[in-house]
């Protein structure tokens, strides 16, 4: 999660130097006028990226799953759904992808986004008292309070 909260400000750096070198007098010539447009697009793609960086870092920590001895409450928002450890009958695991079968309908789990690195892809985890945790730690927390075991697909 801090990744996501330091590449938005480092991409935001990027855009407004992209964007004062694009306002920056150029020569007067063709090859200076595809400079300031190139520029131009840089800082708005800059832009765009640490949106969505940050917009993924706010949601990544406005929503929380709070495990409580009985029941898990999922924060999300100003919105909190309470779910019973006696409701879930079955816990399944494809990829990054985590879906609870309830008594009365399905639960999904899903990152709030990855690290990417090369071929690599890794969960972004979440916080636990304090500390960042992984990501699958949660799916193994919650089918313990439930007492079922996890099925991997």
């Amino acid at each position: 999660m801090r990744w996501l909260h330091t590449e938005a400000d480092r991409l935001k750096e990027d855009a407004k130097a992209s964007g004062r070198a694009a306002t920056e007098p150029a020569s007067g010539d063709f090859a200076g006028f595809t400079e300031s447009v190139r520029n131009v697009a840089g800082a708005v793609f800059n832009l765009g990226k640490s949106a969505y960086a940050e917009l993924a870092h706010i949601r990544s920590t406005s929503s929380e799953f709070v495990l409580l001895d009985d029941r898990m409450d999922v924060v999300s928002g100003s919105s909190i759904k309470s779910i019973p450890y006696a409701s879930i009958k079955k816990i399944s695991l494809v990829k990054d992808k985590a879906t609870l079968t309830l008594e009365k309908g399905t639960f999904t789990i899903k990152p709030f986004a990855h690290v990417v690195a090369g071929p690599l892809k890794v969960p972004i985890g979440w916080e636990r008292n304090g500390l960042e945790a992984p990501y699958l730690l949660i799916v193994e927390e919650i089918a313990a309070r439930a007492k079922i075991e996890v099925e991997v697909s």
